[in-house]
């Protein structure tokens, strides 16, 4: 029996051979009515719209037109509709952008905040095969060649980049959360901001959680702030800042690695 076929850790899935191009749809019998491309740019179009759990087969197959076990023949299981939405999702990553190591960084840490405000959905599906997917391949080569010019190792680099992206996926999980928190409230942004620093202001005691308190009566939660609230600018400031206080702590470890 071929070792592929006993060791586990020798079997690839068959949706990222698809999405890779390794594992084309047979072609016997009739000729296919469907492509998978065309099938998985409808299944983001329902996460897009509905959100991760509407990408199923069988609500795939109804926004085609066709039965559910057509689409079987292009992608085995729902698991894999869902990588490879998600590979769809996420593309290829930004032409390099800035003179300087930070400014390609922050540029791609950008362009992975775009990617999951506009698929937040992406961020609620569960990490399985996808970091050997094309698109996750294209974005992790551009991020290490980016941060190449720190003079750090590979490993340091691909940890500053596994911070970077998590805390982009992690801040489009966030925009998603907030968004349906809102709907489901009947709020825009900036009347859910008030909501929030009033509901604050009303449950935290006086005389306790000092820190928080101080937290109340700063800019964060006072009227000015709930008015810039569905400001994307600001929204785009605040990334900036965060992504800017982790290339700090990146540009303060190259520089003791030089010394």
């Amino acid at each position: 029996m071929p070792e592929q076929e006993t060791d586990p850790a020798l079997v690839i899935p068959k949706a990222l051979l698809s999405a890779w191009g390794a594992h084309p749809v047979s072609r016997k019998g009739p000729r296919p009515s469907l492509t998978v491309g065309r099938i998985v740019e409808v299944a983001v179009g329902l996460g897009d719209r509905h959100g991760p759990g509407a990408i199923t087969m069988s609500r795939t197959a109804a926004e085609l037109g066709v039965g559910t076990m057509s689409l079987y023949r292009y992608v085995e299981s729902r698991a894999d509709l869902l990588l490879l939405a998600v590979d769809a999702a996420l593309g290829s990553p930004p032409p390099p952008a800035g003179a300087t190591w930070r400014e390609r960084t922050a540029e791609l840490a950008r362009g992975l905040r775009r990617v999951y405000r506009a698929h937040p959905w992406a961020a609620e599906v569960p990490v399985t095969a996808e970091p050997l997917a094309p698109s996750f391949v294209r974005w992790t080569e551009e991020g290490l060649a980016a941060l190449e010019e720190t003079g750090l190792d590979v490993s340091d680099r691909a940890q500053i980049l596994i911070l970077l992206w998590t805390y982009a996926r992690a801040e489009g999980e966030l925009a998603g959360d907030q968004a349906r928190v809102r709907a489901s409230e009947e709020m825009d942004a900036a009347t859910a901001h008030r909501a929030f620093g009033h509901r604050l202001r009303t449950l935290v005691p006086e005389d306790a959680f000092p820190r928080v308190r101080e937290l109340l009566a700063a800019d964060l939660l006072s009227p000015e702030r709930a008015a810039r609230a569905d400001d994307p600018a600001q929204d785009e400031a605040e990334f900036d800042l965060a992504v800017g206080l982790i290339l700090d702590g990146v540009a303060a470890r190259a520089a003791r690695r030089g010394d």
